[in-house]
C-alpha cells in the first residue's frame, strides 16, 4: 500500500509539470546523442537506492533509442537496523542476504515537449525492457568469538557481536536472472545548450525465476515493483 501511495504521489507531481508546458516557446533545441548519469531513490531502497547511466541516439526529431544500465539496492520491507549498546556495531536482525539488481535496458524515448533554446523545461517519456541480474550476497555477522558467518535463524542473537561488511560475503554471491520493465517521465530543467540536468520519475518491475530469500522468517518474493525518482546530469551533442 505504501508503494502504491508513494508511486501515485510522484506521478501526480510529474503530470502537474506536464500540464504547465503546453504554451511553451516553439523555438526548439535539437540534439543527436545524449549521455546521462545520476542517483536513484526508490520505494524498495534506503537513503540512496542506486545509480543509473543512460545513452540515447536520435531516431528522428522526437524519438530516441536508449541504452541504459542501473545498479539498484533492494531491501526487504521488514528490515530494521539495531545498534549493539555494548560494541556500537549495527545489525539488521533476521537478514540473511543482500540483493542488488543490475538492469541493462533498451528503450524508446519520445519527447512530448522540447524546451526552447537556453530556457524552458523539456518533457519526455520512456519505456524500457531488458534482463535483470540479481546479485544475492550473504549477509555476514560477526560472532562473539570473532567468527564471520552468514546469518541464519539458528544463530543465538546473544552470540552475535555485530554485522560484517558487504565485501565479507561478496565472494560467496549467487546470481538470479529475470527480466525488467520500466516506464518513466524525464524532466529536463537545465538552461545550458550542451549540459543536461533534471529528474526522472516512474515505475519499475523486476521478475525473477526463483524466490529470493532476504529474511528467512518473513515472506519473500520473486517479483519486485517500485516507484522511483532519479536525479540526473549529463551532456549532449
Amino acid at each position: 500500500m505504501k508503494v502504491r501511495t508513494y508511486s501515485l504521489f510522484i506521478l501526480m507531481i510529474a503530470l502537474g509539470y506536464v500540464s504547465q508546458l503546453r504554451a511553451q516557446n516553439t523555438e526548439e533545441q535539437t540534439y543527436d546523442r545524449e549521455f546521462l548519469y545520476g542517483l536513484n531513490f526508490h520505494t524498495n531502497g534506503g537513503l540512496i537506492g542506486g545509480v543509473m547511466f543512460k545513452y540515447a541516439t536520435a531516431i528522428n526529431s522526437r524519438n530516441y533509442h536508449t541504452l541504459s544500465i542501473e545498479a539498484i539496492n533492494v531491501k526487504h520491507p521488514k528490515e530494521v537496523r539495531y545498534i549493539n549498546s555494548f560494541t556500537g556495531s549495527t545489525l539488521i536482525f533476521g537478514k540473511s542476504n543482500y540483493l542488488y539488481n543490475i538492469r541493462p535496458l533498451y528503450g524508446i524515448e519520445h519527447i512530448f515537449f522540447r524546451k526552447a533554446r537556453e530556457k524552458g523545461i523539456q518533457v519526455s517519456g520512456m519505456a524500457s525492457v531488458g534482463p535483470t541480474f540479481g546479485v544475492v550476497a550473504p549477509y555476514m555477522v560477526r560472532k562473539v568469538n570473532g567468527e564471520l558467518v552468514q546469518y541464519n535463524p539458528n544463530i543465538d542473537v546473544n552470540d552475535i557481536q555485530g554485522s560484517g561488511s558487504f565485501f565479507d560475503g561478496l565472494g560467496k554471491s549467487e546470481f538470479e536472472i529475470g527480466f525488467a520493465l520500466k516506464t518513466s517521465l524525464f524532466f529536463e530543467l537545465g538552461a545550458g545548450k550542451r549540459n543536461v540536468a533534471g529528474f526522472e520519475v516512474g515505475f519499475t518491475l523486476d521478475r525473477y525465476a526463483n524466490e529470493i530469500i532476504l529474511i528467512p522468517e518473513s515472506a519473500n518474493k520473486n517479483v519486485y515493483t517500485a516507484g522511483f525518482l532519479s536525479l540526473y546530469y549529463g551532456i549532449r551533442k
